[in-house]
């Protein structure tokens, strides 16, 4: 068997223009022998051994495709793309709140935090990176089932027999809240992104829900992140607080009906 520090001597014999057979002693008297470049030499290979072992993209274009994921996320290996926030375990996976890493976080900021086609529509084709979180089906380590929300990072998450629910609660930085259904079956989501009162933001994605302004009171008696209500307590990374699933379930279904 060849082992690794061999076929690395055989990489660089090659890149020098030497066979594997070549000895490198003195030759004939009159002759002049070149030596191997070695340093160098070496730290192409090195190169060379790093590019191909790099990882794979975490998903392919075309679940990217469909799961409107664009394709500078897509492309980054899972290591890059995946910070995960929390995670609950069902039996489709382990459904995952993340975030973008921070390295990519840091590397976009050459571009003001912009990943994505620049010329693109935010957020179909570019996003921030700083805001944008998504939920994640993933299953012995890759990823299922994507489900991107740019501006709109997912808090909280609770899965029932038949549905997941998540979504944002809207603080100063991204002050509109969303409400998100996906049924366990078909892995379709239902989005609805509540307005805040003021400085709320204008593009989301176009597959969303927007909720008519007011909608604020009737949000805050659903999700109860400020007061003591009873209700469902739901796993979150911002803190503990509960939620009312029938009144979830109403302004999810009422808002996406109407439009």
């Amino acid at each position: 068997m060849v082992t690794k520090r061999a076929l690395l001597l055989i990489l660089v014999l090659l890149a020098a223009g030497c066979s594997p057979g070549d000895s490198g002693a003195a030759g004939s008297p009159g002759t002049t022998v070149s030596t191997v470049p070695t340093t160098t030499t070496t730290l192409a290979v090195t190169t060379t051994l790093e590019a191909v072992a790099e990882a794979p993209p975490s998903q392919s274009i075309e679940d990217a495709l469909r799961d409107g994921v664009i394709p500078e996320i897509a492309e980054l290996p899972f290591n890059r793309r995946v910070r995960t926030e929390l995670e609950e375990t069902s039996d489709e996976g382990v459904w995952m709140l993340t975030g973008l890493s921070r390295a990519v976080e840091d590397e976009s900021m050459e571009n003001g935090c912009g990943l994505g086609d620049p010329l693109g529509v935010y957020p179909v084709d570019i996003v921030c990176t700083l805001e944008y979180g998504e939920l994640l089906l993933v299953d012995e380590g890759k990823i299922s089932k994507a489900y991107p929300m740019p501006g709109a990072p997912p808090s909280w998450i609770h899965v029932t027999d038949d549905s997941v629910y998540t979504g944002h609660i809207g603080d100063g930085g991204l002050p509109d809240s969303t409400l998100v259904r996906i049924d366990r079956d078909t892995l379709e989501a239902t989005v609805v992104v509540i307005p805040a009162p003021f400085d709320g933001g204008t593009e989301w994605l176009p597959t969303w829900h927007i909720a008519p302004a007011g909608y604020s009171d009737t949000y805050d008696d659903a999700v109860h992140v400020n007061s003591n209500a009873p209700g469902t307590p739901v796993s979150s990374w911002i803190g503990d607080f509960t939620v009312d699933l029938d009144a979830i379930d109403q302004i999810i279904t009422t808002i996406s009906a109407a439009q």
